[in-house]
């Protein structure tokens, strides 16, 4: 697949993934462009992190070595990517709300839990990327 089909690709599937999710959202709580934002952004950290597992996996050939070794990348480095992504994500809430860029509801969920909880979320969604291109 050529770079510019794959990144078109990516670009379907996180950009559709923050849609559905804004969708589902809207059936909870007014969308706010603070929640647009961030589901944009989180879009954004899941191509790259998709793209960087990827990357990983072409050069150190995951699928020619063992067995027990492509098992121990998988169950580990998603989920590290994941929290990758939460991290960062919070980082830039965290820096709209201290800038006055971001406004969220009394009640947002926010802290360790909810960040752990966000990041196996996005690790399922990683997996499950990974398993298309694997």
């Amino acid at each position: 697949m050529t770079m510019r089909r794959r990144a078109a690709l990516q670009a379907v599937v996180w950009s559709g993934y923050a849609i559905v999710s804004l969708g589902m959202i809207a059936n909870f709580q007014a969308l706010t462009g603070s929640l647009i934002f961030v589901m944009l952004a989180l879009a954004v950290l899941l191509w790259a992190a998709s793209e960087g597992l990827r990357a990983l996996a072409l050069r150190q050939a995951w699928l020619e070595g063992s067995s027990s070794a492509l098992a121990l990348r998988l169950a580990l480095l998603p989920p590290l990517a994941a929290v990758a992504v939460q991290v960062a994500l919070h980082g830039i809430n965290t820096l709209g709300l201290l800038l006055g860029l971001l406004v969220f509801p009394a009640g947002t969920p926010q802290g360790l839990g909810v960040l752990l909880a966000y990041a196996l979320n996005t690790a399922i969604l990683l997996w499950l990327w990974m398993a298309v291109w694997l």
